[in-house]
């Protein structure tokens, strides 16, 4: 019975972590292809 659940456990954070993986790539692409595009200058990296 406690591997079933464990099962449910392991499921439930990998689907959480595909769909915020899947949410942030095409907003990291987007802003890389504007940038590459040079519709808009890259932001100062201050250090």
């Amino acid at each position: 019975m406690v591997g079933k659940w464990m099962q449910w456990v392991i499921l439930a954070v990998l689907a959480l972590v595909q769909t915020i993986t899947v949410s942030l790539i095409p907003m990291l692409s987007g802003y890389a292809v504007r940038v590459l595009a040079g519709n808009t200058p890259a932001p100062e990296i201050d250090g």
